[in-house]
């Protein structure tokens, strides 16, 4: 086999994403070529059963993927590292950087507070935050990000807009860093100066998948007294639905199209095989705004975390990220069976996002579970590895 150039493997990557992208959003807004072969492979893992495959068509295109991967980890060696340049880390997060609705939100807090302010940026990415940042006022950003061609597009965004002296870009992992070495401190001490303003975007489509809470509080030290913390609130709202499959998307797309399969009988019986069996509901993710009838209730704020209300953190000998363990649950009475989806949302003062409403994020998939009978449920949360929507995210135990 012809051993792949890394100008081949970006033409193959360029086609392969064009061919899934409608479908792939969500695993797409990551860095692609930024792995080793080890690295890859655990990718590639991650897909063998993702939520955003609908059909036997979705799973030939990804199959198609799975096997560009495949060449990548063939032809590459087991200590080279495939780099991005700067324009195609940008692209990989175009769904964030393009996402008004998201970033508004952002950008309306900083402009409240920086100014003049010290500012901790944990996850920097393309450093849109910490340009906020800087371009509020502020007297000093420190843009933290793991991934070292992030930190980079940061430095180089930052760099060519704003004095050297009004920021620092550290590439460095926050959560072990900060942890394990006294180094980071020092780094604060040298300028003698607390953070006034953490922001933090280590929010995902299960709210909790990215490390927030992980975040906060490993940020606690460095804080001052007054600090303000962009976003400051967690939440979730318990919405119930009727425990029908017509509530899940691929299911209502199918239904919605009985018409065109011409005889209304046999359109009958699919949407009856389609809507009766409940078990394919529990513990998965659902676009809720694609849902075609609205909740039989809502229950508001069944869970709120923020700087001030920090669930119990758990910190162990396991393996990063989860080593630093958030316990996270709530209880709920329910009165009938139904489908419980859990509505995220993150707020500032007195502004609220729903996740749900998000212009093309993965933040648009919500967590859904099944209730088969009345009673009083424990949800847990259950993600310590910080997977992006895997089926078991929230556990639900019927307790009385």
């Amino acid at each position: 086999m012809k051993k792949l150039t890394i100008a081949d493997l970006q033409t193959r990557k360029g086609i392969a994403e064009k061919t899934i992208r409608d479908h792939k959003d969500a695993y797409l807004s990551r860095p692609m070529l930024t792995r080793t072969p080890d690295k890859i492979k655990e990718e590639m893992a991650k897909l063998k059963a993702p939520h955003w495959v609908r059909n036997v068509q979705d799973q030939i295109k990804l199959q198609k993927f799975q096997e560009l991967y495949a060449e990548l980890v063939t032809s590459s060696s087991s200590n080279q590292v495939t780099t991005m340049n700067d324009a195609e880390l940008i692209y990989s997060h175009e769904s964030m950087i393009t996402d008004q609705w998201r970033n508004k939100f952002f950008h309306t807090a900083i402009q409240r507070h920086a100014k003049d302010k010290v500012v901790l940026d944990v996850g920097s990415g393309t450093g849109i935050l910490s340009f906020y940042a800087l371009e509020a006022g502020a007297s000093y950003v420190y843009a933290v990000e793991t991934d070292p061609v992030s930190a980079r597009v940061t430095q180089n965004i930052l760099s060519a807009n704003f004095d050297q002296d009004r920021f620092e870009v550290l590439n460095i992992n926050f959560w072990t860093y900060q942890l394990d070495s006294n180094e980071f401190h020092r780094k604060f001490a040298k300028w003698n100066h607390k953070i006034d303003v953490l922001v933090s975007e280590t929010i995902g489509p299960g709210l909790f998948d990215q490390g927030w809470l992980q975040t906060v509080d490993c940020a606690k030290p460095l804080l001052s007294d007054d600090a303000v913390v962009i976003p400051d609130c967690l939440s979730v709202d318990l919405w119930l639905y009727e425990p029908s499959r017509l509530l899940d998307s691929k299911v209502n797309k199918l239904v919605s199209r009985k018409s065109r399969m011409i005889s209304s009988r046999f359109a009958d019986t699919v949407q009856a095989i389609m809507t009766e069996d409940q078990h394919h509901v529990a513990n998965t993710h659902w676009l809720i705004n694609k849902v075609p009838q609205p909740p039989l209730q809502k229950i508001e704020n069944v869970l709120q975390h923020g700087p001030g209300n920090m669930p119990g953190i758990k910190r162990t000998d396991a393996p990063f990220p989860s080593h630093i363990l958030p316990v996270i649950s709530f209880d709920e009475q329910i009165e009938y069976p139904c489908t419980a989806a859990l509505i995220n949302k993150i707020s500032f003062e007195s502004d609220t996002l729903y996740l749900k409403d998000a212009e093309a994020m993965p933040w648009r998939w919500q967590p859904v579970c099944s209730i088969d009978q009345p009673g009083r449920y424990l949800f847990t949360y259950n993600n310590p590895m910080l997977k992006l929507m895997p089926s078991d995210e929230w556990q639900c135990h019927k307790i009385d």
